[in-house]
């Protein structure tokens, strides 16, 4: 990887943390934000989804100098989960505040992240393929 896109990625990583964490701040100070202490959108509770997701993360993190043309939506679904995995260590559980009544969930800025990342992904291995 060359110098100017490591600077990119960790940008792009700063906006992703910086914007979940900006927002967990603001719905925490407003008292709107509860701790999802299960795992995916509240599934399987328990504490080793810290482990999981960070280190997930740092294996994304590992990766990015291996990869082709996935750099980009890697570093956001990296960025994204170091982000929840802040959360999951500092409260043990993930800071959730945006409501999807119709969906019947919870979520927050970081699985925003998370979906932008994986829809990066995706986009970029259908072009690779034609």
């Amino acid at each position: 990887m060359k110098r100017g896109e490591i600077f990119q990625l960790a940008n792009l990583a700063l906006v992703v943390v910086g914007s979940d964490r900006l927002g967990k701040w603001w719905a925490q100070t407003r008292e709107m934000a509860l701790v999802n202490r299960g795992g995916v959108l509240g599934v399987l509770p328990g504490w080793w989804w810290s482990v999981i997701v960070v280190g997930v993360s740092l294996g994304l993190v590992w990766l990015l100098p291996k990869l082709g043309k996935g750099r980009l939506g890697v570093a956001v679904v990296a960025a994204a989960g170091l982000s929840n995995g802040v959360d999951r260590i500092v409260y043990g559980g993930v800071v959730d505040f945006i409501h999807y009544p119709r969906l019947g969930f919870v979520g927050n800025i970081a699985d925003i992240w998370l979906m932008v990342g994986v829809i990066i992904i995706v986009a970029q291995n259908l072009q690779l393929r034609t």
